[in-house]
């Protein structure tokens, strides 16, 4: 235990350093719920308000947010993801892979619609266009995805490693709030994640491997 404490604060220190957490919009490390909602702990006051059922379990590091029907879902009031470059980091454990939506900046048909999703256990983002991975998250098993896009090109990392890179060149909407659990598509309830998401964040840049790297690094250590 002594040990994976110095891990962890050896790689919070190295992340700090690098100057990334001047770059953080929004850190959800939900370990808890209170008076109905997760609180931001960057400090830029993006609370997310609890809707339905979420509940807290075991997480990567303390605890996670369970989501477990198409009522639960978390909603941050405002857009957090930025236009252009950003990344956003997080820990998602699903309770099955065909078809998990649980993050997005959306409304249906915008052309600006951001939407995080796992298909048949493929990552996949979409703005405007969709870009990928090939089959590589298992269910009932934590798994650390990042997206970072630099300019034109998001990059998408799995457990610390880059698995794909493509061109994803449209600005996200700033009109629509960030969305934790669902994505709202008129006329049909299937569009949500059920699962544990941990240690949300978001940056307003793109993170490189080195610092995706020390993310990953930073997990809890049984």
């Amino acid at each position: 235990m002594k040990l994976c404490f110095v891990v962890i604060l050896q790689c919070l220190l190295l992340l700090s350093s690098s100057g990334s957490e001047a770059r953080l919009l929004g850190y959800w490390n939900f370990d808890a719920i209170i008076s109905g909602r997760v609180e931001d702990k960057s400090g830029k006051n993006h609370h997310g308000r609890i809707h339905g059922g979420p509940s807290l379990e075991k997480g990567i590091r303390g605890s996670g947010l369970r989501f477990s029907s198409d009522e639960d879902y978390v909603d941050f009031g405002a857009p957090v993801i930025p236009p252009g470059d950003f990344t956003v980091s997080v820990w998602i454990k699903c309770d099955d892979v065909e078809k998990q939506f649980f993050l997005g900046q959306y409304r249906y048909k915008d052309p600006n619609r951001l939407d995080l999703v796992i298909r048949e256990g493929r990552v996949l983002v979409q703005i405007a266009e969709k870009l990928s991975s090939e089959v590589l998250i298992k269910n009932d098993r934590w798994h650390h995805l990042v997206y970072a896009r630099k300019g034109k090109v998001m990059s998408i990392f799995v457990d610390g490693v880059l698995v794909k890179k493509g061109e994803l060149p449209m600005a996200v909407m700033q009109d629509a709030p960030l969305i934790a659990g669902r994505i709202e598509v008129p006329g049909r309830d299937t569009f949500r994640f059920t699962g544990v998401m941990d240690e949300l964040r978001i940056y307003a840049d793109a993170l490189n491997v080195k610092r995706v790297k020390v993310l990953f690094a930073a997990r809890r250590v049984d």
